[in-house]
């Protein structure tokens, strides 16, 4: 059944060519018990850190302050596309998720 469903839909993950799973608190690295904890089937996991962007911030700097690594603002935008279809274009207040 779920398998009918993911081929039928126009938002499908079929239609979207070199899609990767990935979780936000896990990036590209995660389990199937990591999901069920997201979404509160499983007891055990943890909000994922986040921070609130602030007037004049970019992902670069946001990656540098709070990862302490500048070269990690791609993990950043890939856990946040949803948001953030450009990573050029960030606005105060919006809340991103960080990797671990």
């Amino acid at each position: 059944m779920i398998i009918g469903l993911i081929r039928h839909s126009p938002e499908s993950i079929l239609h979207y060519p070199g899609w990767t799973p990935s979780l936000p608190s896990h990036g590209d690295d995660f389990e199937l018990a990591d999901v069920l904890r997201l979404a509160g089937v499983l007891e055990g996991g943890t909000e994922p850190p986040t921070y609130t962007v602030q007037l004049g911030d970019s992902l670069f700097r946001i990656a540098e302050s709070q990862l302490g690594d500048s070269s990690r603002w791609p993990e950043i935008h890939d856990l946040n596309r949803d948001i953030l279809p450009n990573p050029d274009r960030i606005f105060p207040g919006q809340v991103l998720i960080l990797p671990r």
